[in-house]
């Protein structure tokens, strides 16, 4: 993997992110568990008070969830290109100022 080579997937996904958080949410979280050409994505965020919080049934950002989990899986064959194992789970946590942490996880995917 090249630095910075993924810099459009991580502000991509960022895009999406920024695009739904809840106006009383102070950071917003995109949880996944990404397979070599499938995804699952869901949600959470903090508003001031910092607990987190989910989306309801009926106001679930399923587009966002399609698009992150497509980033997603762009960003996983990109990273194992070079033969390196693939992760299996991440989680993007995002502030409203921005400013963003991506945490990998290679669990094996039960599937």
């Amino acid at each position: 993997m090249i630095p910075g080579q993924d810099t459009d997937l991580y502000q991509r996904i960022g895009e999406i992110l920024a695009s739904v958080m809840p106006a009383r949410a102070q950071r917003i979280s995109a949880l996944a568990t990404v397979g070599d050409d499938w995804s699952e994505v869901s949600f959470e965020f903090a508003g001031d008070d910092g607990k987190p919080a989910h989306f309801g049934f009926d106001q679930h950002p399923a587009q966002a969830a399609g698009d992150i989990g497509e980033a997603l899986i762009e960003l996983r064959k990109r990273m194992s290109a070079d033969g390196s194992e693939p992760w299996s789970h991440c989680r993007f946590d995002m502030d409203r100022g921005g400013k963003f942490d991506l945490d990998f996880d290679y669990a094996p995917l039960d599937v």
